[in-house]
Parts: structure tokens; sequence; C-alpha cells
């Protein structure tokens, strides 16, 4: 295997060991619905609901996880910054109870479009890193236990 291919399996056992991880934190049993999530015969990039957009976990072309899109399906836990090593585009999160803070390294989501977690019992202030995100479009958090002043890095 050339170093290119190596980083590439790398990078789809960690997408795969965070999602899982995920799951688990979030209360995955319980989810209203399990999108194939934890199927032994399904890659990561088959964990939706298989419709163009829809929710479950997403894939870009080369395989690699960036699109979580799981509101309203009974997630229960904390936003564990372990989500941040998933290099994703999109996040949408909303209508769950989801709490805890929106951590500094949200700031190294270099590809992240996207950010939808209002709706949540997320707490603390936005992270000044946001401002770091050049490619961020929507920023949704409201319902929110957040509070603070925007960060002018916005």
């Amino acid at each position: 295997l050339s170093l290119s291919e190596v980083a590439s399996q790398q990078r789809l056992l960690l997408d795969r060991y965070v999602l899982v991880y995920l799951y688990f934190a979030w209360n995955g049993p319980q989810w209203i619905d399990q999108y194939n999530f934890l199927s032994p015969t399904t890659s990561i990039c088959g964990w939706n609901d298989g419709t163009n957009l829809g929710d479950g976990a997403w894939c870009d072309d080369n395989g690699v996880a960036d699109d979580l899109t799981l509101p309203k399906n009974g997630l229960v836990g904390l936003l564990d910054p372990i989500i941040y090593h998933l290099d994703l585009t999109y996040i949408w999160l909303n209508g769950n109870n989801i709490d805890g803070t929106i951590s500094s390294y949200i700031g190294t989501l270099n590809r992240l479009m996207q950010f939808e977690v209002y709706n949540t019992q997320l707490a603390g202030t936005i992270p000044t890193e946001v401002g770091n995100l050049s490619n961020l479009q929507t920023l949704y958090l409201y319902i929110t236990q957040i509070n603070g002043t925007i960060p002018t890095e916005l």
C-alpha cells in the first residue's frame, strides 16, 4: 500500500470508530430511527435513510464521513468533543436532548458549512474558534441555553 492509501484507510477506520462511539454515547439503541448504524454488512456510508440528503451519516466521494444529520431522533447525551475528529461539512442534531458545550475544537472543522444544534440543551458560550470556519454558512443555536455575545470573529 502507498502512504496515501494507508492514510485513507486510517481515516475510514477513525470515522467508523467515532460514529460507533457517538452512537453509544447518545443512547443509540433507543433512537427513534437506527439508520443502519452498526450494520456489519454496511459501510458507514450506508448508515442513513437512503434518500438523497436524508438523515443519518453520509460520506463524500472518497468514503469519508462528511454529514451527520440526526434531527429529532431521541439522541441523549453530551456533545462529545470526539465529534470534531470527523471532517464534517454538515452537523444537524437539532431537536435532541444533547447537552454540554460547544468545544473550541469546532474550529478544526475546516469543511464545516452548516452547524444546526438548535432546540437542544447545549449551554455555555459560542467559542471564538467558530470564526476559523471559513466555509460556515449556517449556525443555528436558538432554543438552547447558550448565552453571551456573538464572537466578533464571526
